[in-house]
């Protein structure tokens, strides 16, 4: 049961618990002919909740007067305006603050158990949990009539469902041979439960219902190959309405829009989740199945050690000059153009329309990267003994040494994660970068 002052007295309090129970099936009497080969097998569960009461500033339930002050040193604080020869002291009404703002909640509901066999050599963690979200902090769209910013209230909730799977073994061939493989695997789906600012279901807002990283989108995979072809589908769908007339109308080389909707034109509705024209959900960015690899052996003195990571699925649009090139030159898309010559290019026509939200630009941001390769060999006792030395171990590193990516080329799967900007989503961030290192371990 906690209390916070950041919020008003109605609801300044909140109640949170917890528990959690396990039962270690393993060591049950009916479970004894299984102890040759099952260790150990535990059953978890565990419900969870949390307030969270992270606001901005320390009482934002209260309305405040920001004030500017005659200080010649600061002159950020007195007011614009000269009265009598001076900027004096003014004061400005505050925005609208919410009476209701409370804490934001967090319950988490967990499955998992925990099984070794075959003398530890084998382990297996599985996890499934649910976990949602209440009252997070947001603020309403209101109309300019209103003349200051709408207050900060809790508007919506969300749910996130997931799981989560660890494997391992370890094994010793004799006394100069053991190894040891392991692997982990995550995936989750996040929705919108609730939201109360977006009562049409604005496709570009959170909505009622809403699968977290979906990205709305055009279907549009081919490009056309004569200006015949263009200039009647551009006729019967009018297509240049929804994305404009590229410089010599629609031809060959150009963008081919489908009609989703079948209304016999490329609209795009009220861009509604009701009426969102012809657009449609074509991907999602949500990283799904993600997974890393440990794997490790030893050979006599000699041990290599390796650690892959990677994402199984994942979608993302990207734009700007990475994929695009620098638009309107002749050398747009590294030259990957349609051309009379080049039929199957990936790229419209120089020039054409290059819209990014469509199935055919949608980019495959699925990976698998070598993150770390360690490479040694432990002198053996017996011939460093007599010069004072317990261990010399010389070792090669290497950090991020081979990447398999179906993105273009240029754009690093790990950096489009960066949430800092449109610049960071379209892959504009430094490049990860490759290290190698040799070194030597020694111990007296």
């Amino acid at each position: 049961y906690d209390g916070s002052s950041k919020f008003p007295k109605n609801d300044r309090f909140g109640l949170f618990p917890s528990v959690s129970a396990g039962w270690r099936v393993s060591n049950e009497p009916f479970m004894n002919w299984m102890k040759p080969v099952v260790n150990e097998l535990k059953l978890r569960a565990s419900y969870g909740s949390l307030g969270n009461q992270n606001v901005s500033g320390n009482y934002p339930y209260i309305s405040t007067m920001h004030y500017y002050e005659n200080d010649p040193g600061n002159h950020n604080r007195r007011w614009s305006y000269f009265l009598n020869g001076a900027r004096p002291m003014s004061v400005d009404p505050s925005g609208l603050v919410s009476p209701n703002l409370t804490w934001v909640k967090l319950k988490t509901l967990d499955f998992g158990f925990d099984y070794s066999m075959l003398k530890n050599r084998l382990n297996l963690t599985y996890d499934w949990y649910n976990r949602k979200t209440e009252g997070i902090l947001g603020t309403q769209a209101a109309p300019a009539i209103l003349g200051t910013d709408p207050p900060l209230q809790n508007l919506y909730n969300m749910e996130t469902s997931g799981w989560e799977l660890t494997f391992s073994w370890r094994d010793r061939i004799n006394d100069n041979l053991s190894y040891n493989i392991g692997f982990n695997l995550s995936d989750y789906v996040g929705k919108v439960t609730k939201y109360d600012a977006n009562p049409t279901n604005y496709i570009y807002d959170f909505y009622n219902g809403q699968t977290l990283g979906d990205i709305w989108g055009w279907k549009a995979d081919n490009l056309f190959q004569t200006n015949e072809e263009a200039t009647a589908w551009e006729n019967q769908y009018k297509q240049s309405l929804i994305f404009g007339t590229p410089p010599g109308g629609y031809m060959a080389g150009d963008l081919k829009f489908e009609d989703i909707n079948g209304k016999n034109g490329i609209d795009k509705g009220t861009e509604t989740l009701d009426n969102p024209g012809d657009r449609k959900i074509i991907g999602n960015k949500t990283p799904r199945y993600s997974y890393g690899i440990t794997s490790g052996i030893q050979w006599k003195g000699f041990d290599i050690t390796a650690f892959f990571q990677g994402v199984g699925k994942r979608d993302w649009n990207l734009g700007g000059n990475l994929m695009w090139g620098p638009e309107g030159r002749a050398w747009d898309y590294n030259l990957d153009y349609w051309s009379a010559d080049t039929p199957s290019a990936y790229y419209p026509r120089v020039n054409g329309v290059k819209i990014s939200e469509t199935t055919r630009y949608l980019q495959d941001a699925s990976y698998i990267r070598l993150k770390s390769l360690i490479i040694g060999y432990t002198i053996p006792k017996t011939i460093i003994k007599h010069i004072g030395i317990d261990e010399f171990r010389v070792y090669f590193s290497g950090q991020n040494l081979w990447t398999y990516s179906k993105l273009i080329k240029g754009v690093d799967p790990e950096a489009i994660e960066d949430p800092s900007g449109w610049e960071a989503g379209n892959g504009v961030v430094y490049p990860v970068q490759k290290a190698l290192s040799v070194g030597i371990n020694v111990t007296f």
